[in-house]
């Protein structure tokens, strides 16, 4: 069996005759309701999981919304190139410039000698040759996943969907403008705009924040003969999944912890297994008053509400329900992430385990700093809006 399918099944509860019959569910799907969309996606080889998170990623640049628009459209190959209009009948599908290359997306933006000189100057030699040999859509990945500053002052996805666009932009004028020519100092032009629209960014941030309000968020030890369990759940590379939790006494003192490698699963699958996981841990350890925070609203809603729209994750949702039902005291309350900073730790060490689970008697040497900063009541800032 393909060890993908197998890490999508180890992500899945166990058949159980208390979580009632199976449910019809057409492929690729997320619910019990056939859907021809979804059949289609399927067929097509569409991966809506790796859409969204591309879509994310777009969405998530700080330019402008037009270079926005313009990376979705690459992300899909949709420039109209030589190449592309070749393929319509419409001119040859040669570089204007190199003349004996064809203009495709990749050519215009990255190995056309026009933008070729630029790239060389702001891309890092160590990362050189992984920026120039990927493909397209690996090219856009890697790049917009890049959120560290390099040689130039901003965030690197941001420069380049900007340098991106700029060449496009340039590209255009010089085929319908006879009069434009390319700004000599390209590498500061795009700067330029990117600070821009940072600096533009930031005082609408300032016009903004009179309807916000300045929170710090820190852990908070349990109250009374109640336990602290904080609980979470991650999602790394190509969808690998992993859950952590850890139990704290009223002190902060460390009463146990445990991360679990679940195969390949969404966030919010791997949140409830960090929930489930963690209550059947609390439940072996003895303890019989617990308060349990979970950063994720969506997850703390289907909890109480019973209601999950995934046909993997309803078993997850009636598993814990039924372990809420014991003879103990929960409290569930959500949590914001700055207070849940342990159990994203142990989440993280989840992902890179293979479907096992390990339990902490002592705590891990890598998130102690985090525990000490819980235990002494370390906060964080946060805007929240009003």
């Amino acid at each position: 069996m393909p060890s993908d399918i197998q890490g999508k099944i180890a992500a899945i509860l166990p058949p159980s005759a208390v979580n009632g019959c199976d449910e019809p569910a057409g492929v690729g799907g997320n619910n019990n309701e056939f859907s021809v969309a979804a059949m289609y996606e399927h067929i097509c080889g569409f991966d809506r999981r790796n859409a969204q998170l591309m879509w994310k990623k777009t969405w998530q640049l700080n330019v402008t919304e037009r270079v926005r628009c313009f990376v979705w459209l690459l992300t899909y190959d949709r420039l109209l190139t030589n190449s592309r209009k070749s393929r319509m009948g419409l001119g040859h599908a040669m570089c204007n410039y190199c003349g004996n290359v064809e203009e495709t997306t990749i050519h215009v933006l990255r190995d056309c000698n026009l933008v070729n000189k630029f790239w060389l100057q702001v891309v890092p030699l160590e990362d050189r040759n992984t920026f120039f040999m990927e493909n397209l859509q690996q090219w856009i990945y890697s790049n917009l996943s890049k959120g560290a500053k390099g040689r130039i002052d901003s965030a690197w996805c941001d420069y380049w969907a900007t340098a991106c666009h700029c060449f496009w932009t340039w590209r255009n004028k010089e085929i319908h403008d006879a009069e434009f020519t390319r700004p000599i100092y390209a590498m500061q032009h795009v700067y330029r705009r990117v600070n821009d629209y940072y600096q533009a960014n930031k005082t609408n941030r300032l016009m903004r924040i009179k309807n916000d309000m300045l929170v710090y968020i820190s852990w908070k030890p349990p109250c009374g003969s109640y336990v602290k369990l904080n609980t979470d759940g991650a999602c790394k590379d190509q969808n690998r999944g992993g859950c952590g939790g850890i139990i704290r006494g009223s002190q902060g003192e460390w009463l146990g912890g445990f991360a679990r490698g679940l195969g390949n699963c969404s966030a919010i699958i791997a949140e409830l297994w960090g929930v489930a996981e963690g209550l059947s841990y609390a439940r072996r350890l003895g303890f019989t008053a617990v308060e349990l925070n979970v950063d994720s609203v969506v997850v703390v809603q289907a909890i109480k509400t019973g209601r999950f729209s995934s046909s993997v994750g309803l078993p997850l949702v009636k598993h814990i329900r039924r372990m809420l039902d014991l003879d103990w005291e929960i409290k569930i309350e959500h949590a914001y992430r700055e207070s849940n900073k342990c159990a994203d730790a142990m989440a993280n060490i989840g992902c890179h385990l293979d479907r096992e689970t390990i339990f902490y008697d002592s705590c891990p040497i890598r998130i102690k700093e985090l525990l000490l900063a819980d235990e002494l009541g370390i906060t964080t800032p946060r805007i929240i809006s009003m």
